[in-house]
């Protein structure tokens, strides 16, 4: 015989919901970081970060955070661009060309296994198509 046991009480639900509490990140995530360079190239205001987390707050500015100094910022930018660029020169080499695209952009295929927030809602049929581009 099965005895009912009451399950803990977890205090990280709200309704029908849970959230989690990670411990919050002492640094900046990159792409944070790219983020801001290229708002603070575009718009010129100071720059900052505000995470926040279940048990605290931190603000990240160019007084507290090396990473936020205006040489730094102009590094993040030259590397945001590397990026773009780089995805740029994909697309004119593909010169329209679906297929040509996907093969110089492979898939991920851990992200779609582990159904990663890139692949997360996808419908399933839209993954298969993508992959028989490879075929």
């Amino acid at each position: 015989m099965k005895k009912n046991k009451k399950a803990p009480i977890n205090e990280n639900r709200i309704g029908d919901w849970v959230y989690s509490k990670p411990k919050m990140d002492d640094k900046i995530y990159f792409s944070d970081l790219m983020q801001i360079a290229l708002y603070h190239h575009a718009i010129g205001l100071k720059p900052f970060l505000s995470y926040a987390s279940h048990d605290g707050r931190k603000l990240f500015t160019g007084d507290n955070c090396e990473d936020l100094k205006p040489e730094n910022l102009k590094k993040w930018l030259k590397q945001l661009m590397v990026y773009e660029i780089s995805w740029q020169k994909k697309l004119e080499a593909a010169n329209g060309d679906l297929k040509e695209l996907c093969w110089l952009s492979p898939p991920d295929y851990s992200d779609i296994k582990k159904n990663s927030f890139w692949f997360d809602g996808v419908p399933k049929e839209y993954i298969e198509r993508y992959l028989k581009y490879y075929d």
